[in-house]
């Protein structure tokens, strides 16, 4: 097992802290307020960095035999759930640091949601990838 856990945190888990660290110096920055368009490509990359590290973190497990996942249609549905989880989580630590440091960042309702959504299509957008990717591996066709 923590063969498995310093697998997946040396391998994988880079892109995903990548793409935190940079969400944190802009937020300390106030580059959110500076240039506000940032936050939609921010959420994007952040749904494509958590579906790429939760896909594989499943596959370690998996390999590990501490999880028996399906490959099919059963296997993108936990790896969107997961990222999607983790998008809501996103939202929420920013909810709570923006209350902690007495910061107003926050641009409402509706940009909460477009956040979600974007976290989401992120997602999806890496698994479609990876999906056809792998269809194409299994051609054998480049």
């Amino acid at each position: 097992m923590e063969k498995v856990l310093c697998e997946i945190g040396v391998r994988w888990a880079w892109f995903p802290t990548l793409v935190f660290a940079v969400h944190c110096v802009a937020f300390a920055s106030d580059a959110y307020v500076t240039i506000p368009s940032l936050d939609v490509p921010m959420h994007a990359v952040g749904g494509v960095a958590i579906a790429y590290f939760l896909h594989h973190a499943v596959d370690a497990f998996e390999e590990g035999r501490f999880l028996q996942a399906s490959r099919g249609a059963l296997r993108v549905l936990l790896d969107f759930s997961l990222a999607t989880t983790s998008a809501v989580l996103w939202e929420g630590v920013e909810y709570v640091a923006n209350r902690a440091l007495g910061r107003d960042v926050l641009m409402g309702r509706e940009d909460t949601v477009a956040d979600l959504f974007l976290g989401m299509f992120g997602a999806a957008l890496y698994l479609a990838w990876k999906a056809r990717r792998s269809r194409r591996n299994a051609d054998g066709s480049r």
